[in-house]
């Protein structure tokens, strides 16, 4: 009888270990060429373009699902930020990031979703239904200076 829960023990464990080696970061969608940000609820990790002079070939390369089931590989930063050599793609800032690490909080309203920032106070997103996931359309500075805000909160 030991034997057997030991052997369940160490199933469960690998397949713990398992999970993690398999453990895919999401996007959903890559967009070039826009002025926009994405606030996507279905991202795990913040995406935005390289700097001007970044150096990343010591970024980790990491092979990120995209939600129309297409995979790509994208360059990872040490906050856990992905970076693209697209200098036009739209920059995506993962809901949870908002939520949990920038502590703001989100309202439903009769306009829509709104998103209040600790310090900044609401800010200026257009709300859509026009994607699967709740994906909220801001400014691309905005988008981009709230990826830079979780880099230091990190």
């Amino acid at each position: 009888m030991k034997l057997l829960k030991d052997f369940k023990r160490l199933l469960r464990l690998q397949q713990q270990l398992n999970a993690l080696k398999q453990k895919a970061f999401k996007l959903s969608r890559l967009i070039p060429g826009s002025d926009q940000g994405l606030i996507d609820s279905g991202a795990t990790h913040a995406l935005r373009p390289e700097d001007v002079d970044e150096e990343t070939k010591n970024f980790k390369e990491v092979q990120v699902d995209l939600a129309n089931g297409s995979s790509v590989v994208l360059k990872m930063n040490s906050e856990g930020v992905m970076v693209t050599s697209s200098p036009r793609v739209e920059p995506i800032v993962p809901m949870g990031v908002l939520v949990e690490e920038l502590r703001c909080r989100l309202d439903w309203s009769p306009r829509g979703l709104q998103v209040h920032h600790p310090v900044r106070g609401v800010l200026p997103v257009d709300s859509t239904k026009r994607y699967k996931t709740a994906v909220l359309r801001s400014q691309n500075e905005l988008a981009l200076d709230l990826i830079k805000e979780k880099c230091r909160v990190a």
